[in-house]
């Protein structure tokens, strides 16, 4: 990946990376539902109520990082344990969503107790398109980059930088596309936010921080 185009990413922040549902699942590489990454079998429990996890996505961050590199996201299984990780103003924690940073790996080639209800299906990300320079709000569906399009906004983002952390990626559910198999939306139709550190542009995933809101 180009410098400028980092920089347009988590810099300048004018452009972002929509990020979509394929119609077919991928073994390897960003995902979301069926079974985690063999890499992430060891997770544990939940850090809040240590109750079970369920897995949900894994991003593929390898040419954003510049070394190989996936992050998998793990949630809760208790709802009302996961809705004190929802957040508007600052982190609460300890936090009931569980991040893994980890070599690529394919998924598991049985069935886990991590396993998700959600049919597994490949995330693509798509071309870089512009924010909106205007006073409209920032994009709000799924993508890597850019603006965060917070739906609730009472100081998070402003907390977040006062940590050193930037916007990395948000996952939107409005964005499972009709007719995916779901069980129940896990996020309850709402949108999880990844932020990170960064080192001369580049994402640094040694400090990630997580959390979702819903409308």
């Amino acid at each position: 990946m180009t410098v400028d185009r980092v920089d347009s990413l988590f810099i300048s922040r004018t452009s972002y990376l929509p990020v979509v549902v394929d119609g077919e699942d991928a073994p390897s590489g960003s995902r979301i539902g069926g079974r985690p990454p063999i890499a992430t079998a060891s997770v544990g429990t939940c850090p809040r109520c240590a109750g079970p996890l369920s897995y949900y996505l894994t991003l593929d961050m390898s040419e954003l990082s510049g070394r190989p590199q996936e992050v998998s996201v793990f949630l809760c299984k208790d709802f009302g344990c996961l809705l004190k990780s929802s957040a508007s103003s600052h982190l609460r924690l300890p936090s009931s969503l569980q991040l893994v940073v980890h070599e690529p790996s394919p998924r598991s080639p049985s069935p886990t107790v991590l396993d998700s209800e959600v049919e597994p299906r490949a995330l693509q990300w798509g071309s870089e398109a512009e924010e909106s320079s205007g006073p409209k709000s920032p994009f709000g569906g799924s993508k890597v980059g850019g603006q965060v399009g917070l739906i609730q906004n009472e100081g998070i983002d402003d907390f977040l930088a006062k940590m050193g952390l930037g916007f990395l990626f948000q996952w939107n559910e409005l964005d499972f596309p009709r007719g995916m198999a779901l069980g129940t939306y896990p996020l309850a139709s709402g949108t999880l936010y990844l932020f990170s550190a960064f080192e001369v542009s580049q994402p640094k995933l040694d400090r990630l921080e997580a959390f979702w809101q819903r409308a």
